[in-house]
């Protein structure tokens, strides 16, 4: 059995609940998460991944170039969609530049929903300020990543479902900002052991073909 599980199961009247009540079963071990990421960080891409990432659209150095910043991006939104998957929201992660909130707009949501939706993290290629848009680019590195590296995605679902099973089963406001911090937390793992494949090791230059 795959151990991305789905621990979340909402009613229709979740849109008007102050508490999301989720449905939780038993996590997997969390024990190999250690070794996986000591393997990740030692992972190689060559040349041709480079171009499979882009969607085959860059070629050579202009797609090492662009999977510095595509690849980081890629790695947060595989993280948002499961948090939002484990939370029981919509898994959609539109690109989008969207403007930081207000704390009047966050006090004034009315679900725990649209509450996630306005604390949703952001990186800095999401920012309002920021003019690179890699939108069209995320579907096929993010398609990559899963077929070379789930373990990836597994990461975030493992950390993700031991730290809502904490929750007690609901999550209000304050579960949110908790599970919000978790991400974070899980993102800086994988984003440091993914360093390698963004900006390519010496060994793995010298490898590449």
């Amino acid at each position: 059995m795959s151990i991305a599980l789905f621990l979340c199961l909402l009613t229709a009247s979740q849109l008007y609940a102050d508490v999301v009540s989720i449905s939780t079963y038993a996590s997997p071990s969390l024990r190999l998460i250690d070794e996986e990421l000591t393997n990740l960080s030692s992972a190689c891409l060559s040349s041709r991944d480079d171009e499979e990432i882009t969607g085959y659209v860059l070629k050579h150095g202009a797609a090492r170039f662009l999977n510095t910043h595509l690849l980081e991006e890629s790695v947060s939104v595989i993280g948002l969609i499961e948090l939002r998957s484990v939370l029981g929201f919509a898994p959609y992660v539109p690109w989008t530049h969207r403007k930081n909130p207000t704390d009047d707009e966050i006090a004034a949501s009315s679900t725990i929903e649209e509450f996630y939706e306005l604390k949703e993290p952001l990186s800095v290629l999401h920012g309002p300020y920021n003019d690179f848009v890699l939108e069209k680019y995320l579907a096929p590195a993010i398609a990559f990543l899963d077929k070379r590296f789930p373990i990836i995605r597994d990461i975030y679902r493992m950390n993700f479902e031991k730290s809502v099973a904490s929750l007690n089963g609901n999550v209000d406001r304050e579960g949110v900002e908790y599970m919000i911090k978790e991400y974070i937390n899980t993102f800086k793992r994988v984003e440091k052991a993914t360093k390698g494949l963004r900006e390519g090791t010496i060994e793995c230059n010298k490898k590449r073909v």
